[in-house]
């Protein structure tokens, strides 16, 4: 069982590049999200699973200067960490606590995630 967990990844493609839909109203998982999903299952390789609730904070450091809606990372990242299976679920019960924090602009992009477990009903702050 992991406690702290501290990972690097690249910057996750937008919702409307992660999900597409077909004519019938399918939804499903482009291949711009499989690849980034694989790219998360490698990183969280060696780490345990969560048991416990965990806090996730997450630095992003943006690809460009445009204008982003911050709240989109949240979904593409957190299906890939359930995908990985190092937290158990994106709900809010095993995510009681979430933060990000734009920290600049790096050519390409990435976000640096770090997750730990939370103690006795309450989520530790780092």
């Amino acid at each position: 069982m992991s406690e702290f967990v501290e990972i690097e990844l690249p910057y996750p493609p937008s919702v409307n590049h992660y999900w597409k839909h077909t004519k019938q109203g399918r939804h499903y998982i482009s291949p711009k999200g499989k690849a980034y999903q694989s790219q998360v299952f490698v990183a969280c390789l060696g780490h345990l699973p969560f048991q416990k609730p965990v806090a996730i904070s997450v630095d992003v450091y943006l690809p460009d200067n445009r204008k982003r809606d911050l709240d989109n990372l949240w979904k593409v990242l957190l299906d890939s960490l359930v995908n990985a299976q190092i937290v158990a679920d994106d709900c809010w019960q095993y995510l009681p606590k979430l933060s990000i924090e734009a920290k600049g602009i790096e050519k390409g992009g990435r976000i640096v995630v770090r997750m730990e477990e939370c103690k006795n009903e309450q989520c530790i702050e780092r």
